[in-house]
């Protein structure tokens, strides 16, 4: 239904990093700040409805991904965050942050590993946006303009023959997207609100 939306990742992610990386573990996201944690800005949504609209996505776009109930973020004792790190395809990887006051999210954040596949990048590269795609509603109307952000950021990647950081952000509707692409890193992609 909507993979011709997606089909000119295909082009720029076989070029953008030509093999597997040795990084497959993301690093945890960044601790909130002091000011922050009192009064958190957030996505005004759960996990149980971050993986509701994740998992929909996923089946609308026949990817073979699935967020389960089981995957449920933890905190310790006193903390003002729950993490946690959801491994959907070992080059697939999702990073969350998740005020513990009030249980909603405040962080989404895909990474995926780009191989020599050019099939299984344009999979990964629509899984990512997808989880990104959650934090706009069920609808996910956002997809495509995060899908062209991607491209954007892959052709000036690509285009750069210096391995040179690449960073892209969007705001729409009060939520802060991002990308990164960096040589021999995962492509690293972020949504939070524009409060934070």
């Amino acid at each position: 239904m909507k993979k011709a939306l997606f089909i000119s990742i295909v082009l720029f992610t076989l070029a953008a990093c030509g093999g597997e990386s040795a990084v497959k573990t993301p690093a945890p996201p960044p601790p909130v700040k002091e000011a922050q944690a009192e009064k958190p800005a957030h996505l005004n949504m759960g996990f149980g409805t971050f993986r509701l609209r994740a998992n929909s996505g996923f089946k609308a776009l026949d990817l073979p991904y699935k967020i389960s109930a089981g995957e449920w973020p933890l905190a310790e004792e006193g903390a003002t965050e729950k993490n946690a790190i959801i491994e959907l395809d070992k080059n697939l990887v999702l990073a969350l942050t998740i005020d513990a006051k009030s249980d909603k999210i405040t962080v989404i954040s895909p990474r995926f590993t780009v191989t020599k596949n050019g099939a299984y990048n344009l999979q990964l590269g629509n899984g990512a946006l997808v989880l990104l795609a959650s934090a706009d509603g069920e609808e996910m109307a956002v997809i495509q303009e995060l899908n062209n952000m991607m491209v954007d950021a892959m052709q000036e990647y690509t285009d750069s023959k210096d391995g040179h950081v690449v960073e892209k952000m969007l705001d729409i509707r009060g939520v802060k997207y991002g990308i990164t692409i960096r040589d021999k890193m995962p492509v690293i992609l972020s949504a939070s609100s524009s409060k934070s």
